[in-house]
């Protein structure tokens, strides 16, 4: 008996341990605000993840746990290549010209412009450019660990084939066990609904295996 009460005890104590890591973790992502935007244009940190919207030239695309994994993969490599993320400001005109082909863009552009005396901040990584307000992280090292949750896709009127990317991330160096972190990527499979646009339907596709650097697998087993 008296062991069966310790038991008891220990799991609770276990219990509480694991809860706290998981308001912790909460605690970190909302005051991090610039790590979770690197790749956003709009962004409520209560929502869970971090979301992009792009066009696919898929019908009806729902990506399996392989390739949910491989684009996890794809973000950690980008995070090790410790890319800068360069600020530009630029005239509603230059921007009209750059995102000509971008149905979407060219109908924000006019008024972003008007509300920022005619300028269009966009941000660069490499060879990809995108508007965004920010601000930014200054480079893709400060990402730790990170994971692409979830794909839906999104009702437009301009096309059928919009889709939204769902992840969660961690700044470098920020430490937190399995229990806590597939909380926060359960959070993240959900629909973020972050604009007008509504959700045709809700992804159904398994969770992806976690993907670590290796920079961040050799901190762990030395901490350990």
């Amino acid at each position: 008996m008296l062991a069966l009460v310790r038991s008891e005890k220990a799991a609770r104590r276990a219990v509480q341990r694991q809860s706290h890591d998981v308001r912790r973790a909460r605690v970190r992502l909302a005051a991090d605000k610039s790590t979770l935007k690197h790749l956003l244009a709009l962004l409520y940190l209560k929502s869970g993840s971090f979301t992009y919207d792009a066009v696919i030239d898929l019908p009806d695309w729902k990506p399996n746990q392989a390739e949910l994994r491989a684009m996890s993969a794809a973000f950690v490599k980008l995070s090790n290549q410790e890319s800068i993320m360069e600020r530009l400001e630029v005239s509603e005109e230059l921007a009209l010209d750059m995102f000509q082909d971008n149905p979407f863009k060219n109908k924000q552009i006019p008024s972003i412009a008007q509300n920022h005396n005619g300028k269009i901040v966009l941000y660069r990584i490499g060879d990809f450019i995108d508007i965004s307000q920010g601000p930014m992280v200054g480079s893709t090292g400060i990402i730790g660990k990170a994971t692409i949750a979830s794909v839906h896709k999104v009702e437009s009127n301009e096309t059928d084939r919009l889709y939204r990317f769902q992840g969660v991330a961690l700044p470098r160096g920020t430490r937190l066990n399995h229990f806590a972190w597939s909380i926060l990527e359960k959070d993240a499979r959900k629909f973020n609904d972050l604009a007008s646009v509504t959700p045709v339907r809700e992804s159904t596709t398994p969770a992806p295996t976690e993907v670590v650097s290796d920079e961040e697998k050799e901190r762990s087993s030395a901490a350990n």
